[in-house]
Protein backbone atom coordinates (compact mmCIF):
# COMPACT_ATOMS: atom_id res chain seq x y z
CA UNK A 1 0.00 0.00 0.00
CA UNK A 2 1.27 3.68 -1.20
CA UNK A 3 0.97 6.68 1.57
CA UNK A 4 -0.55 9.70 0.36
CA UNK A 5 2.83 11.10 -0.11
CA UNK A 6 4.00 8.83 -2.76
CA UNK A 7 0.60 8.48 -4.54
CA UNK A 8 1.40 12.90 -4.91
CA UNK A 9 5.16 12.46 -6.17
CA UNK A 10 4.18 9.82 -8.28
CA UNK A 11 0.87 12.18 -9.87
CA UNK A 12 3.10 15.16 -10.23
CA UNK A 13 5.82 13.46 -11.87
CA UNK A 14 3.75 11.64 -14.26
CA UNK A 15 2.15 15.15 -15.31
CA UNK A 16 5.08 16.60 -15.83
CA UNK A 17 6.74 14.02 -18.13
CA UNK A 18 3.57 14.07 -19.97
CA UNK A 19 3.30 17.70 -20.11
CA UNK A 20 7.23 17.57 -21.38
CA UNK A 21 6.59 15.16 -24.04
CA UNK A 22 3.63 17.25 -25.43
CA UNK A 23 5.44 20.24 -25.09
CA UNK A 24 8.86 19.17 -26.65
CA UNK A 25 7.70 20.67 -29.67
CA UNK A 26 7.32 24.21 -28.65
CA UNK A 27 9.47 27.23 -27.86
CA UNK A 28 11.23 26.93 -24.66
CA UNK A 29 9.18 30.37 -23.67
CA UNK A 30 5.76 28.21 -23.97
CA UNK A 31 7.69 25.90 -21.63
CA UNK A 32 9.14 28.09 -19.07
CA UNK A 33 5.26 29.51 -18.95
CA UNK A 34 3.95 26.19 -17.79
CA UNK A 35 6.70 25.62 -15.24
CA UNK A 36 5.62 29.30 -14.16
CA UNK A 37 2.38 28.18 -12.87
CA UNK A 38 3.00 25.03 -11.55
CA UNK A 39 5.78 26.86 -9.43
CA UNK A 40 2.82 29.48 -8.07
CA UNK A 41 0.03 26.91 -7.34
CA UNK A 42 0.74 26.51 -3.84
CA UNK A 43 0.38 29.79 -3.31
CA UNK A 44 -2.52 30.83 -5.44
CA UNK A 45 -4.60 27.76 -3.52
CA UNK A 46 -3.22 29.52 0.15
CA UNK A 47 -3.89 32.67 -0.71
CA UNK A 48 -7.37 32.35 -3.02
CA UNK A 49 -8.28 29.25 -2.11
CA UNK A 50 -9.52 26.23 -4.20
CA UNK A 51 -12.75 27.70 -5.76
CA UNK A 52 -10.84 30.56 -6.96
CA UNK A 53 -7.94 29.20 -8.26
CA UNK A 54 -10.44 26.35 -9.77
CA UNK A 55 -12.30 29.10 -11.76
CA UNK A 56 -9.09 30.74 -12.80
CA UNK A 57 -7.97 27.67 -14.55
CA UNK A 58 -11.43 26.99 -16.11
CA UNK A 59 -11.88 30.41 -17.00
CA UNK A 60 -9.42 30.22 -19.90
CA UNK A 61 -9.89 28.03 -23.40
CA UNK A 62 -10.85 24.82 -22.52
CA UNK A 63 -8.76 22.72 -25.03
CA UNK A 64 -6.15 20.21 -24.43
CA UNK A 65 -3.49 22.38 -25.36
CA UNK A 66 -4.23 24.83 -22.91
CA UNK A 67 -2.14 24.87 -19.70
CA UNK A 68 -4.38 25.99 -17.46
CA UNK A 69 -6.70 23.51 -18.14
CA UNK A 70 -4.81 20.52 -18.52
CA UNK A 71 -3.73 21.47 -14.93
CA UNK A 72 -7.26 21.35 -13.84
CA UNK A 73 -7.73 18.14 -15.33
CA UNK A 74 -4.70 16.48 -13.99
CA UNK A 75 -5.78 18.07 -10.47
CA UNK A 76 -8.90 16.53 -10.80
CA UNK A 77 -7.47 12.88 -11.81
CA UNK A 78 -5.19 13.50 -8.68
CA UNK A 79 -8.18 13.96 -6.18
CA UNK A 80 -10.39 11.00 -8.18
CA UNK A 81 -7.43 8.58 -7.64
CA UNK A 82 -7.40 8.99 -3.73
CA UNK A 83 -11.01 9.28 -4.21
CA UNK A 84 -11.67 12.62 -2.54
CA UNK A 85 -14.18 13.20 -5.92
CA UNK A 86 -16.34 11.14 -7.73
CA UNK A 87 -15.17 9.70 -11.04
CA UNK A 88 -18.29 11.22 -12.92
CA UNK A 89 -17.90 14.83 -12.01
CA UNK A 90 -16.19 17.06 -14.59
CA UNK A 91 -14.10 20.33 -13.86
CA UNK A 92 -16.81 22.69 -15.06
CA UNK A 93 -19.34 19.94 -12.59
CA UNK A 94 -17.21 20.28 -9.71
CA UNK A 95 -16.79 24.20 -9.68
CA UNK A 96 -21.26 24.17 -9.22
CA UNK A 97 -21.02 21.32 -6.80
CA UNK A 98 -18.71 22.82 -4.29
CA UNK A 99 -20.60 26.33 -4.73
CA UNK A 100 -24.21 24.97 -4.00
CA UNK A 101 -23.78 23.28 -0.77
CA UNK A 102 -23.38 19.90 -2.00
CA UNK A 103 -20.53 19.35 -0.05
CA UNK A 104 -19.80 20.30 3.63
CA UNK A 105 -17.48 22.74 5.10
CA UNK A 106 -14.78 20.09 6.64
CA UNK A 107 -15.11 17.73 3.24
CA UNK A 108 -13.95 21.07 1.30
CA UNK A 109 -11.30 22.29 3.82
CA UNK A 110 -10.21 18.49 3.50
CA UNK A 111 -10.02 18.63 -0.04
CA UNK A 112 -8.45 22.14 -0.22
CA UNK A 113 -5.77 20.95 1.96
CA UNK A 114 -5.52 18.12 -0.13
CA UNK A 115 -5.03 20.23 -3.29
CA UNK A 116 -2.49 22.42 -1.62
CA UNK A 117 -0.35 19.51 -0.41
CA UNK A 118 -0.41 18.18 -4.07
CA UNK A 119 0.70 21.73 -5.67
CA UNK A 120 3.73 21.25 -3.48
CA UNK A 121 4.55 18.27 -5.12
CA UNK A 122 3.62 20.05 -8.66
CA UNK A 123 6.07 22.47 -7.65
CA UNK A 124 8.67 20.05 -6.67
CA UNK A 125 8.36 18.31 -9.85
CA UNK A 126 8.38 21.66 -11.92
CA UNK A 127 11.72 22.39 -10.30
CA UNK A 128 12.84 19.39 -11.48
CA UNK A 129 11.82 19.25 -14.62
CA UNK A 130 13.45 23.30 -14.83
CA UNK A 131 16.82 22.18 -13.31
CA UNK A 132 16.86 18.91 -15.60
CA UNK A 133 16.39 21.38 -18.79
CA UNK A 134 18.82 23.97 -18.10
Amino acid sequence: MRSLQQIRAKNAFKYLKELSQKKDKEKDKEKKMDVEILKKLPVMLQTNGLLATWAFLLGKEKKESDKNYLLSKNIEEHLKSISLIRNEKESEKLLEYWTKNGMSFSDFSHLTDEAIQYAVWLKRAAEAYEEKNE
